[in-house]
């Protein structure tokens, strides 16, 4: 046996040799006894002595946990159920004292007392306060300029007057904006197309061109093409063929495609040249034909009856044109191909991803025109409609006015003005859209990403991409 002095209350209590733990017989406390615990034994006479008093002390009853500690064979219960002395209020069982090991018996601090710790400045946590409040700062900041900038540009197609503002750095900032602040969906059904005003200011211009019942002037992917005494002149990218029209003769319309060329001769045949990969120059049993739109990677014929061949690529249904009657003209994109009715109404096919297709409400119109992903009209008032991926703002379209014909590329769209000036609107960083300072213009042909026009004394002026010299057409004169 070994003594032990509690924590709790002071008193000597007898514990077995060998015990790790137990509670003290006076108060009840816990305690977690370690051989650095244990007190000096005290002689004889003093053992002797302690033993008495606590001997003379009157027996207590046992409590209720001391009778149920006995009942589970003399095992402890928990310590907040540890026994008290008779006649003391119970302590808070929430106030349980747990000794941490360690030399020594002691109980944590009591919790009813307040701990202050001490105050002081995280500087860390400051300056990423400071931090986060400059950030914040300059987001307000570059969010304001933006939007300032959008709605500046927003306001700015109706001043125009047939091109795009040219900035520093050689970027076309005032289309590019529209490639900067989302995709241009113009439209995603018929109803809701985007037309122009014709209540402009300039509502009527003195003097007018005249513009070519046939395209004399068509632009592909990459390469130019253009009729010249029933001859055909080319010029690019002629990888697959595509510019190998040097035998061609007495040509009275032609249409570049992606990688191929498309011909219509006066006795109503049709030649091609170029990638065959999906069969879009097998057309050489074609019949009575007055126009051809050569697409991606299909190719359309537009029949004296208004009827209408197709020939190609036909995955998104394409080339589903066999039930088409009374069409006037013919227009052919990446995946899908619209036609003009006679009534002024708008039929399409094929590829619908961006709402290209969305025409069916369309009236009134005199021309189409087809991008990649896009469809443009032009209505008898002279002004547009758009549906599709245009790439090109509301307002820019809404800016047309007065307009003569119309044409669109991978991701632009030309519009042709009474007065020969053309207006060019969508992605514009690479100097596709740079038609400000054209003028005298009778036809237009966007390409894939370059834009050609054919001017009133038979020359030609061409921007944007140039890689495959499909621009170079300044020394043409078809006169």
């Amino acid at each position: 046996m070994a003594f032990y002095r509690c924590t709790q209350c002071g008193q000597v209590f007898e514990a077995a040799d060998g015990k790790t733990s137990c509670y003290c017989s006076n108060c009840g406390a816990h305690q977690l006894l370690a051989p650095t615990d244990n007190l000096p034994r005290q002689n004889p006479a003093e053992q002797q002595i302690d033993r008495n008093s606590v001997e003379a002390q009157p027996p207590r009853e046992k409590t209720t946990s001391q009778a149920s500690a006995q009942q589970n064979g003399g095992q402890p219960v928990q310590p907040h159920a540890a026994a008290w002395r008779q006649g003391q209020p119970q302590k808070n069982p929430n106030s349980e004292y747990h000794p941490p090991i360690g030399k020594g018996a002691v109980p944590y601090p009591d919790t009813s007392q307040s701990i202050q710790p001490k105050i002081g400045m995280n500087k860390g946590l400051l300056f990423g306060l400071i931090l986060g409040g400059i950030v914040l700062l300059l987001g307000t900041v570059v969010s304001i300029a933006v939007f300032a900038v959008r709605e500046n540009h927003l306001q700015k197609p109706e001043d125009l007057g047939g091109g795009i503002y040219y900035d520093d750095d050689d970027i076309d900032y005032g289309s590019y904006k529209s490639y900067l602040f989302g995709e241009g969906y113009v439209s995603s059904g018929s109803e809701g197309a985007v037309s122009s005003s014709a209540n402009g200011s300039d509502d009527e211009i003195a003097g007018s061109i005249t513009v070519p019942e046939k395209h004399l002037v068509s632009a592909g992917g990459s390469h130019t093409v253009a009729i010249k005494d029933g001859k055909v002149l080319a010029v690019g990218d002629n990888d697959d063929g595509q510019c190998d029209v040097d035998g061609w003769s007495d040509i009275v319309t032609v249409s570049a495609g992606y990688e191929h060329t498309l011909g219509v001769r006066s006795d109503g045949t049709v030649v091609a040249a170029g990638s065959n990969i999906f069969d879009q120059c097998e057309v050489a049993d074609w019949r009575n034909v007055t126009d051809v739109a050569a697409g991606t990677f299909h190719s359309l014929g537009l029949k004296n009856d208004g009827t209408v061949l197709a020939a190609g690529d036909n995955d998104d249904g394409q080339c589903d044109v066999g039930g088409w009657s009374d069409i006037t003209e013919i227009a052919a994109g990446y995946h899908h191909s619209v036609g003009l009715k006679s009534d002024g109404t708008v039929v399409a096919t094929g590829d619908n991803e961006y709402g290209q297709c969305n025409v069916f409400g369309w009236k009134d119109m005199v021309a189409i025109a087809v991008g990649d992903d896009h469809t443009v009209g032009l209505k008898k008032d002279g002004t547009v409609v758009a549906t599709g991926d245009s790439s090109a703002e509301a307002s820019e379209f809404a800016a047309m006015n007065n307009i003569v014909a119309i044409s669109a590329g991978y991701s632009h769209t030309l519009a042709l003005r009474k007065d020969g000036a053309v207006f060019a609107v969508g992605v514009g960083y690479d100097g596709r859209c740079d038609t400000g300072s054209w003028k005298d213009v009778t036809d237009i042909a966007a390409g894939g990403y370059y834009s050609v026009g054919l001017k009133s004394d038979g020359t030609f002026c061409a921007v944007g991409d140039n890689e495959k010299n499909q621009c170079d057409v300044k020394n043409w004169d078809i006169r």
